[in-house]
């Protein structure tokens, strides 16, 4: 795991640090001398097993650097913004993106503006992808966004103005898709990958913002419906993937923000329900999928935001509960899920904001925990199937680390006081935007502060046989796997959508390198003997398997992934699952 820390008293600086989980394994590397910030932001890491990030070392400005875990792997890739020593320049990276071994990213050389460009790791292999907009004018290239083996980017050109444009990391390979809006910019927005499409929102003038898809072909840009008709603009904006289609808000000039859907035809975009009837909006947003649904927050008139489903129907898109009973607000957020539930936090008006839970219904939607005070749970974090992790409050202890055992009745809970006392050791993620602790190799990994004399260091929380979700499926194919412990039964579970549906389950040892195969990855090693261990026909896959009692298989690592087959078209149609990386425990 790579990430950006500073060590005690300044001495460093904020440099790129790593760490295998172990302390002699943890490293940081000052590649900015003193107390100079290295810093070490945007890290992105390749499938070759190195780390891009961009850095300094107070000699050549901030430019991108490379690590491979190593202080002597540990170098500048390229001084892009280069001028006549002693003076520095940054070239100011953004928008970084992974293409397979590469990343892409926007960077100012000095002479050519902020530009595109391409890196795999090495001197050589950076370079800028394509000027844009020629001489020292900027193509700036943002909202990226990956769609099989390119990349597709919103660009500036004089002639076209702010369009799309895609490109595959090369210069014969990175062209304007589409000037959607001839006599002026498009401003396309909001890039979002659902299936084989990419819908974004644009401004094509006489339409206004509306819904646009692309398959990244020119004929395959266009237009999906013109949701406010006429010149206003539906402005469509949070989608999210529910069964191949996307969910998103958006307003029709008559019924407010509301839900919609499509399929990326006319014909099947469509509003799902107005959930506040008439001309209010209800502002659907924070998408999460559980079990065939969306769980979205939402408000109307008579209830104020609360937790709404939706299985893409009018009908079956409803409140799921009023937490917070009559106009009051609920506001269920930092939602996560486990087995087949969702958690999160919300406030009923009464116990303050507390740990919920809910599988969709109203009846079993109630707070897990019911703490005398605000216990205000963020960071909500599901490790494996059996423990949520979560930041809160308590009455002595301050704001620490508290762990909720599922599989008990009542749960069992209990708190880690980190900064002992009632001070706030303040546990929270370091890694990212996204509200959660970080989940490596049966982990739960956040930052905290243990002491008035250490500030915030580097914490990590074993959680013992532990199941976690790797990558993204390719497809609509998931698996699920509950916490492999020995002498236990591990269940898995399998789902896909393809036609005439078959799937086969894998089984391997973790992969340093993930392969790209049908627009997704293999996260079990090639290279290591592996095994199909299932073939199931149908769209569901129920497997159940006792884990041997031997104490030598713990902390034993593997991966499992299915793969969705249409066994009418092989290999069309043909998707991977997401990985599971499985850490075996004892029964504890």
């Amino acid at each position: 795991m790579f990430f950006p820390g500073n060590d005690l008293g300044g001495l460093t600086g904020r440099e790129p640090c790593v760490t295998d989980g172990t302390v002699t394994g943890t490293l940081a590397f000052d590649i900015f001398p003193g107390s100079g910030p290295g810093y070490g932001s945007y890290m992105t890491c390749l499938a070759k097993g190195t780390c891009v990030f961009y850095g300094g070392d107070g000699k050549l400005g901030y430019e991108p650097w490379v690590t491979d875990g190593t202080a002597a792997g540990t170098r500048m890739i390229k001084d892009i913004h280069a001028l006549p020593a002693p003076m520095t320049a940054n070239d100011d990276v953004q928008y970084v993106v992974p293409l397979f071994d590469r990343v892409l990213f926007t960077a100012d050389d000095g002479v050519n503006g902020q530009e595109l460009w391409a890196s795999d790791g090495t001197a050589a292999g950076t370079n800028m992808v394509l000027d844009l907009n020629p001489g020292s004018g900027s193509g700036y290239c943002y909202y990226k966004c990956r769609l099989g083996d390119a990349v597709l980017f919103t660009g500036y050109h004089p002639s076209s103005g702010y369009e799309l444009w895609i490109t595959d990391g090369t210069k014969a390979g990175t062209r304007l898709l589409k000037d959607i809006y001839a006599n002026g910019n498009s401003y396309p927005s909001f890039l979002t990958r659902i299936g084989d499409q990419v819908f974004f929102s644009a401004y094509s003038g006489p339409a206004g913002y509306e819904l646009w898809a692309t398959d990244g072909t020119t004929a395959g840009t266009r237009m999906v419906a013109d949701i406010y008709p006429g010149t206003g603009s539906s402005n469509p904006r949070y989608f999210h993937e529910l069964a191949g289609k996307a969910c998103f808000y958006a307003f029709d000039g008559t019924r407010g923000f509301e839900l919609w859907t499509s399929d990326g035809t006319a014909a099947g975009t469509k509003l799902v329900k107005d959930i506040d009837p008439g001309g209010p909006s209800s502002y659907p947003s924070y998408f999460t999928e559980l079990n065939g649904k969306l769980y979205f927050q939402a408000t109307t008139t008579a209830t104020g935001y609360e937790l709404f489903e939706t299985d893409g129907t009018s009908a079956g898109t409803k409140l799921v509960k009023d937490i917070y009973p009559g106009t009051g607000s609920g506001s269920p957020a930092y939602k996560c899920t486990q087995n087949g539930k969702l958690w999160f936090y919300a406030t009923d008006g009464i116990n303050g904001y507390q740990l919920w839970e809910s599988d969709g219904t109203a009846t079993n939607t109630y707070m897990a925990l019911q703490a005398p005070f605000d216990l205000i749970p963020t960071y909500i974090t599901a490790v494996g199937s059996r423990r949520i992790y979560f930041t809160g409050n308590t009455a002595t202890s301050g704001n620490e680390l508290n762990i909720l055992d599922t599989t008990t009745t009542p749960y069992r809970t209990w708190m880690v006081d980190i900064f002992k006392g009632p001070n706030n050791s303040t546990p929270y993620n370091f890694t990212g935007n996204d509200y959660r602790f970080a989940v490596m190799d049966g982990s739960a990994w956040f930052r905290a502060n243990a002491s008035a004399f250490t500030d915030f260091q580097l914490f990590r929380s074993p959680n013992g046989g532990t199941a976690q979700a790797i990558g993204r499926r390719s497809g609509t194919t998931s698996l699920g796997v509950t916490d492999p412990r020995i002498n236990q039964v591990m269940k898995i579970t399998g789902r896909t959508s393809v036609a005439n549906a078959a799937q086969l389950l894998f089984l391997g040892a973790p992969a340093g390198r993930p392969a790209a195969l049908l627009g997704g990855f293999l996260y079990f090693d090639l290279l290591q003997p592996f095994s199909v261990i299932a073939a199931v026909g149908g769209t569901s896959m129920s497997l159940s398997y006792t884990v041997p009692n031997d104490t030598g298989l713990v902390g034993g690592r593997v991966v499992l992934q299915s793969l969705g087959i249409d066994a009418a078209r092989f290999p069309a149609g043909t998707e991977l699952s997401n990985g599971v990386h499985l850490v075996i425990g004892n029964t504890w």
